[in-house]
């Protein structure tokens, strides 16, 4: 009985160590399948953020405009914007300001921003931004025209992952609800002529 329990200690110990010598490589594997399932999922939340920063652009480019047509110099409005607002629009824009608060030039700071962007929308609204600032260009009427080039191409994107969703939603019409359907809508008859035979 001893001799039994010595063996099954041993058995235990040896698939413990065995199982402590294959963790690190479970784990690797665990790890690298993690990854192979999130990568797909990466391009979809990279656009689906990219829908979420044009929603937000309008919103934003409205209070500016709102308030450059009020009269507030470009700095005004940017800082009343700011606390209206949140967002990565926001967010982008807030920085702009804290180096204006260390001493920036707002002009300078817009610039650096188009140039630093990752977003092509904030990109394009620094740059008109600090461009009609330089120009002397009327700021309210390059916001106006932003808002609308901004509001059709939000517009085109929400189309877009529409037709995606509808066309999604007719696989499981089409492959699952229409199969059933025919499938009671049929037995009866076929019981009936089984019974007729």
């Amino acid at each position: 009985m001893t001799e039994l329990a010595l063996v099954f200690s041993a058995l235990a110990v040896a698939s413990g160590i065995g199982l402590m010598t294959e963790m690190p490589r479970i784990a690797l594997l665990g790890k690298i399948a993690k990854r192979e399932r999130l990568s797909p999922r990466i391009p979809r939340f990279a656009r689906s953020n990219e829908v979420s920063l044009l929603m937000e652009i309008p919103e934003f480019c409205s209070v500016l405009w709102f308030l450059i047509s009020a009269g507030h110099n470009l700095e005004q409005a940017l800082r009343i914007t700011l606390s209206k607002t949140s967002g990565q629009v926001s967010a982008e824009f807030r920085a702009v300001i804290q180096n204006v608060d260390f001493g920036g030039i707002v002009q300078l700071e817009l610039e650096n921003l188009s140039q630093k962007s990752k977003h092509p929308c904030i990109r394009e609204l620094a740059t008109k931004l600090s461009m009609a600032s330089l120009n002397g260009s009327l700021l309210a009427d390059q916001l106006a025209e932003f808002m609308h080039s901004a509001s059709t191409q939000l517009r085109s994107e929400l189309l877009d992952k529409a037709a995606k969703s509808e066309t999604k939603m007719m696989i499981p019409l089409v492959f699952i609800i229409l199969p059933i359907t025919v499938i009671f809508a049929l037995y009866p008859s076929v019981v009936i002529i089984q019974q007729s035979f």
